[in-house]
This record gives structure tokens, sequence and C-alpha cells, in this order.
């Protein structure tokens, strides 16, 4: 994993295993558009959505980037405020 997201959150979700229940890794594991990630998406993982606030981590976009033999990759972008619309993207 490559990241810049701070280190304790990372360490936090790594050992959470929060990539089981977030909703944008799932999401991405069976579409290949970009998912905009905020608290509409997190109904049934409340928890994780407010770890995410409790590290800034307040809204976001998920795009997955799939390979030949079906592995996926995830690129995830997050900021602190302004809510981003998928227009744009």
């Amino acid at each position: 994993m490559y990241t810049n997201y701070p280190l304790e959150w990372v360490r936090r979700y790594q050992a959470q295993n929060y990539a089981l229940s977030d909703p944008a890794v799932l999401h991405n594991k069976k579409n290949i558009e970009a998912v905009v990630w905020s608290k509409d998406i997190f109904h049934e993982s409340m928890d994780l959505w407010s770890r995410t606030q409790e590290f800034n981590l307040k809204i976001g976009v998920a795009q997955p980037s799939f390979n030949n033999t079906g592995g996926v990759g995830l690129l995830s972008l997050a900021r602190p405020c302004v809510n981003i619309k998928m227009a744009g993207f």
C-alpha cells in the first residue's frame, strides 16, 4: 500500500481490517466506475465513517483499476472539506 494518509489512520485501518467493510472498497471490487465516498455510502459502516472523520478524511473518491487476471488496485483520494461532484471528475 502506498499512501500519504496519516500513518496512525493506516495502521488502524489495517489492524481493524476495515477493507472488509469499507463501502468504497466493496463497490470497487465489482464496478469500474469511481465512487465518491461520503457519509451517504457508509450507512452500513458508521463506525468506519466516524473513524475517518477523526483523521479529517471527510470526502473522497475511489477509482478502481483492474488487470488482465482480475486483480484490482484502488486509487483513493480524500480531503477535509468541500463536496466532490462526479461531473467534474
